[in-house]
This record gives structure tokens, C-alpha cells and sequence, in this order.
């Protein structure tokens, strides 16, 4: 088994002792990448169950948390939205995650809540007051707030709008 395999095997088993030797003997934890640019805290993130305790370790040993991997241009928040794990999404946002890093189509964090997130109102709300931007628009010039009123989701219109002013006073 080659390091790469090493490193999201233990972040896949959640052995921090295994990810703490490596950290040791090769230094950032961060250069560890699959064939799709995908590195040690994505694969954290996407694990069927996500260890805070290894999130945690990653943001510690130098996996930056804004990388974005090479398919979709995704980065660990986004991965942690679409999941709508609101602990990781908050240990993200609080570690420095940029809630306004678009992907490969444009897409933001927010942009992806209000497409795949049916009523959590408290995911939308911490990427907004957290700095997400409801008007960005990706690459089709569609942002977050015009996703939600093309979808028709005014429940979800009026969320933004509230959080969005919320977080400016």
C-alpha cells in the first residue's frame, strides 16, 4: 500500500495514530491527493461517518481547507453541505473555510444548500451568517436568492433575506 492509500485508509478507519506517525515521518498531511485531487479532508468529510476528532486533526496538520479538488472543483465545505452535516459545516466555516469558493460550474456552499437542502433552515442560516453571499451568481448567473425563487421555495427566499440582514447588523 503506497502513502497515499496509507493516509485515507486511516481516515477512513478514524486512526488518528496512524495519521499522527505519518504527519511525523512526511510533514504536511496536505500533499496527500487521490486521482481526482481530492485530499485527506474530503475524504473525511465524505467518509459514511464523518469523525470530527480526524477533521479536527487534518485542519492541525496542514490540509487546507479551502482546496478545491480537480473534477467538480468542490471544496470540503461543499462536500459537508451537500451531506447537510451542519457539525462540520460549522467546524469548517470556523477553521476558515470560505463559504463563497465556487466550483467548477460557479456554484457556491449557499448556491448548493438552497438547491439540495429541502428545509434546514439552520445550515442556510450558518453559511449566510457566516459571510455566504445570497447574490453571487455562478457561471449561468444564477445566485442562491434567484435559485430559490426559480425554484419557488419563498419560505426559502425569506430565510436568506432574514439571514442575510441578520448577519449585517
Amino acid at each position: 500500500m503506497n502513502i497515499v492509500d496509507k493516509v485515507f485508509a486511516a481516515v477512513y478507519q478514524k486512526d488518528i495514530a496512524t495519521l499522527e506517525l505519518i504527519s511525523k515521518q512526511h510533514g504536511s498531511l496536505g500533499e496527500f491527493l487521490d486521482q481526482d485531487g481530492r485530499d485527506a479532508l474530503m475524504h473525511a468529510v465524505l467518509a459514511e461517518e464523518p469523525s470530527i476528532e480526524v477533521i479536527e486533526f487534518l485542519l492541525r496538520h496542514g490540509v487546507a481547507v479551502n482546496r478545491a479538488d480537480a473534477g467538480q472543483g468542490w471544496t470540503a465545505l461543499h462536500f459537508a453541505v451537500q451531506a447537510g452535516n451542519i457539525g462540520i459545516i460549522r467546524l469548517l466555516l470556523e477553521s476558515g473555510a470560505d463559504p463563497d469558493l465556487q466550483d467548477g460550474f460557479g456554484n457556491s456552499p449557499l448556491w448548493r444548500a438552497v438547491y439540495c437542502v429541502e428545509d434546514d433552515e439552520e445550515l442556510i442560516g450558518l453559511l449566510v451568517s457566516n459571510g455566504a453571499d445570497i447574490d453571487l451568481q455562478n457561471h449561468s448567473g444564477v445566485s442562491p436568492i434567484a435559485l430559490a425563487k426559480t425554484r419557488g421555495r419563498e419560505d426559502i427566499v425569506d430565510l436568506l433575506y432574514r439571514c442575510h440582514i441578520g448577519a449585517r447588523l
